[in-house]
């Protein structure tokens, strides 16, 4: 999630230092410098401790620790996990181990037949450390992007597709 942030705002950059300066009504007049996104914000353990109460209480198989004891026991470790959370954001490193997910197939309509595979549609389950630290790079993106007016008032908005 983090390379995905780099990696658009740097395509963004590329293609606003590669715009053309002609007299379109679409492109300003003179090329404009994209504002400066190279660190995240670092997280407050309130900040941890809120997304981790507005999760729900599953798990993925590749949580070490339920849910629901982690919430149990957040004023033990929340400020543990704000650590990592933080050093992923300041070294721009997500551990592969965050990437893994359990994928379990779903029935997409009871009404399909349940013997035909492409009735059923995959669903990857994250660890909930990997979900917390996206939700906070998602939070700093949409600051970034809210702040500095780079966010299409029309349209479609892709956000849910983050959460």
């Amino acid at each position: 999630m983090i390379y995905l942030a780099f990696l658009f705002l740097s395509k963004l950059r590329l293609s606003l230092a590669n715009s053309s300066t002609s007299a379109s009504p679409h492109s300003p007049s003179s090329p404009i410098t994209p504002p400066d996104f190279s660190t995240f914000k670092p997280a407050s353990e309130s900040e941890i401790c809120k997304i981790l109460f507005s999760c729900r209480n599953k798990q993925s198989d590749s949580d070490f620790i339920p849910t629901w004891l982690l919430k149990e026991c957040s004023a033990l470790l929340v400020p543990t996990v704000t650590d990592i959370v933080n050093l992923s954001l300041s070294s721009g490193n997500f551990h592969h181990t965050l990437k893994e997910s359990v994928i379990s197939p779903l029935f997409k309509k009871p009404t399909l037949d349940k013997d035909e595979l492409s009735n059923y549609r995959p669903i990857s389950n994250l660890s909930l450390l990997s979900k917390i630290l996206q939700r906070v790079v998602k939070a700093r993106l949409s600051d970034h992007l809210t702040s500095n007016n780079l966010l299409n008032p029309c349209g479609k908005s892709t956000e849910s597709t983050i959460d």
